[in-house]
C-alpha cells in the first residue's frame, strides 16, 4: 500500500524538475517529506484508496480527494513443506512411525469416546487400557495435530528423530506445530 501512495505522489509530480525517478537517488527521508508536505489523510476502502491532498500540483490546480484502485496482496501464508530435503536427511523409522500411527489413532477414538458419552473420562480410558490418566491425557494431545502432519506421518517423510515424544508436546496451532515439527531434534 505505501508503494502505491509513494508512487501516485511522485506521478503528480511533487518532486522537483531536477529529481530523477530512480530509487536510488531520491532518498528514503525524501519519500517521508513528500508524504508529509501532501498526504493529508488515506482512507483504505474496498478496491481503492480514498487520499486527501493538502496541496496543488504543479498545473496549479487544487487536489483534493483522490481514489486510487488497491487491492492487498493476499493474506494466505504460503504452505510450508514438512522436513528436510529427503536426500540429506534420514527417514522415519518404521517401527517409530507405526508407534506413532496406532497412538494417533487410539487418541482420535479416545477424544470421540469423551465427546459422545459424558461418563466417560480420562480415568475410565486409562483403567481401561491398562494406563495412567497422565499417559492418555498426554496421548490425547495427538488427536489434535494438524493435518498436513498426520499425513505426512502417514507418508513417512517425517526425518528420523521426531517420535511421539515430540508429536505430544506441539502447540495447539496448527501453523506453529508444521513449524516446530520440521525442525531437526
Amino acid at each position: 500500500m505505501e508503494q502505491v501512495l509513494l508512487d501516485y505522489l511522485r506521478r503528480l509530480s511533487f518532486f522537483p524538475p531536477n529529481a530523477t525517478d530512480t530509487d536510488d537517488q531520491r532518498p528514503a527521508s525524501g519519500d517521508r517529506i513528500l508524504v508529509e508536505t501532501h498526504l493529508e489523510k488515506v482512507v483504505v476502502r474496498k478496491g481503492k484508496l480514498s487520499l486527501l491532498l493538502k496541496s496543488k500540483g504543479d498545473d496549479g490546480r487544487e487536489l483534493s480527494g483522490v481514489e486510487i484502485d488497491w487491492s492487498p496482496s493476499g493474506g494466505t501464508r504460503a504452505r510450508e513443506i514438512i522436513g528436510i530435503d529427503r536426500q540429506t536427511a534420514r527417514p522415519m523409522r518404521s517401527e517409530a512411525r507405526e508407534r506413532l500411527l496406532v497412538a494417533l489413532t487410539k487418541a482420535r477414538r479416545w477424544l470421540a469416546e469423551i465427546i459422545t458419552d459424558p461418563e466417560t473420562t480420562t480415568q475410565v480410558i486409562a483403567a481401561r487400557e491398562g494406563c495412567s490418566e497422565r499417559a492418555v491425557r498426554m496421548n490425547l494431545n495427538l488427536a489434535f495435530l494438524s493435518p498436513a502432519i498426520v499425513r505426512t506421518v502417514i507418508d513417512g517423510a517425517l526425518e528420523r528423530g521426531t517420535g511421539m515424544s515430540k508429536m505430544k508436546d506441539l502447540p495447539v496451532s496448527w501453523i506453529d506445530q508444521t513449524k516446530m515439527a520440521s525442525r531437526r531434534p
